[in-house]
């Protein structure tokens, strides 16, 4: 399972871990855990954060981009100014970062792309703790 997910600051704040080759409908499945938990466990106006850093292939395409971020654009109305920090490396990885990024711009979403998670959790003032937490739900 190469996506985790954690809920922290009472629904406010989410860290998402991506490792090793993370598919198409990992990330679909993703968008649909968040649309599930939003106004129970997930506030309007959350911050989230995705590292993807131990990211070693990207089964997604710009097309696949492109729909994510519609899919966003419809879902995401009414739920605040949410705020995503992407954490990427990775060439390819940082192309879709961006691509979604550039979508997002017509939604009430504000996209940033960092190097490293220091940075993302400083933007979002999530606490660093929090993204440790998170990585302990990975597999071995």
């Amino acid at each position: 399972m190469p996506i985790v997910h954690k809920i922290f600051n009472d629904g406010r704040n989410i860290v998402t871990i991506a490792s090793g080759h993370v598919t198409r409908d990992e990330v679909f499945d993703h968008m649909h855990w968040l649309i599930d938990n939003h106004g129970t466990h997930i506030k309007d106006g959350y911050h989230q954060l995705i590292d993807a850093l131990s990211v070693t292939k990207l089964g997604l395409t710009e097309d696949d981009v492109r729909r994510a971020s519609q899919f966003n654009s419809i879902y995401g109305q009414n739920r605040g100014n949410i705020q995503t920090a992407i954490v990427a490396v990775n060439s390819s990885a940082r192309k879709l970062a961006q691509l979604h990024r550039n979508i997002s711009r017509v939604t009430n979403k504000e996209v940033q792309i960092f190097n490293t998670v220091e940075k993302a959790t400083s933007w979002l003032t999530i606490p660093i703790e929090d993204v440790n937490k998170t990585k302990k739900l990975l597999p071995d």
